[in-house]
């Protein structure tokens, strides 16, 4: 498609949203040399680049060929992830000084297990959250127990507690709720603009199952596919690749929103048409576009305006989802979420 300019953005929200999110110099909204040249009247404001109806201020993203799938990351990105990663994160913590008790250990050697199993996992204690793009929020659970494991066998615990203690909280994020109000509708849109939907976590089946459907999305997820049925997980390109073989696609025809660097490092790594960093998680605006973003919203509510600025238009409405039996799965990828 023809490079398209801007010169009607109205959103002036996403402005005033950006500067509540990005409040230091290095959370700004930027601009990647290769999908996003800059051209003359750029507008800004102390440092904050954005777009200003009336203006041609920036130019968007090219693709060689029209965008046919749009990829989410779930965990920070359709869901707010933070009270359940703090309230794993308590529950192995408390799990681990119990039995860490029960042997007897000094109270100076079991603080010092939970500060290396805080670090490990990438947990700030004094703010009670995740470090930016820490394994607990990036990884899998798969990793975060095995980087669990690791310390309590240091400490003289055995081998399989930390399994044994997250599979009470194995389901922890299908409560999470919705980032934004309005995911159906945001979602929707995208359906409209003629582009496959598709939601790739590293979380779990049956919790990612959970959260789609407490959120009414599930009817709106064309592909879906977890941490527990890849081999090699974000920031690999292979979950991406899988999701592109199942839609007939290249990555070059995808773009890929997430709040991590698993998500940007996966974008990267499959070489995706676009990459877009939301900071509606754990994730650091300078991190999100050193590791492969193009550019940095602070949410995803803000995806529907993006892709019009882009020039998508309307397609005609899709008769049926891209494959109509939400049983079926094939390979590793689930169509659809299963019931």
């Amino acid at each position: 498609p023809k490079k398209k300019m801007v010169a009607h953005y109205t959103h002036f929200e996403l402005v005033a949203s950006l500067k509540a999110f990005l409040s230091t110099p290095s959370a700004r909204i930027l601009h990647r040399q290769r999908h996003m040249p800059m051209i003359a009247d750029e507008k800004k404001d102390d440092g904050l680049l954005y777009w200003e109806a009336g203006n041609s201020g920036v130019q968007l993203p090219e693709f060689k060929t029209r965008p046919k799938m749009i990829v989410f990351d779930k965990d920070g990105t359709l869901g707010d992830d933070a009270a359940s990663l703090k309230r794993w994160t308590n529950h192995m913590t408390r799990c681990m000084e119990h039995a860490l008790t029960e042997l007897q250990l000094s109270r100076e050697i079991i603080a010092q297990a939970i500060k290396a199993l805080h670090d490990k996992l990438g947990w700030d204690a004094s703010v009670g959250h995740v470090i930016p793009s820490a394994p607990l929020a990036a990884g899998t659970w798969q990793e975060a127990v095995e980087l669990s494991s690791n310390v309590f066998q240091h400490y003289g615990l055995s081998s399989s507690v930390a399994s044994e203690w997250h599979e009470k909280l194995r389901n922890v994020h299908g409560a999470d709720p919705p980032v934004i109000s309005n995911l159906c509708d945001m979602l929707q849109s995208c359906r409209d603009l003629g582009l496959i939907v598709a939601v790739c976590t590293s979380d779990d089946r049956s919790p990612t199952n959970n959260a789609l459907r407490n959120w009414n999305i599930a009817h709106l997820v064309d592909l879906s596919l977890c941490g527990d049925e890849v081999s090699e997980p974000k920031p690999s390109a292979l979950p991406l690749e899988m999701l592109c073989r199942q839609a007939n696609l290249i990555p070059e025809e995808v773009i890929i929103v997430g709040d991590t660097t698993g998500d940007t490092g996966m974008a990267r790594n499959a070489q995706a048409g676009l990459c877009v960093g939301v900071l509606s998680g754990s994730g650091a605006a300078h991190q999100l576009m050193e590791t492969g973003a193009n550019i940095i919203l602070p949410h995803v509510g803000h995806i529907p305006s993006l892709l019009n600025c882009m020039g998508l238009e309307k397609r005609p409405a899709r008769e049926e989802q891209l494959v109509p039996d939400l049983q079926k799965a094939s390979g590793n990828v689930t169509v659809g979420v299963m019931s």
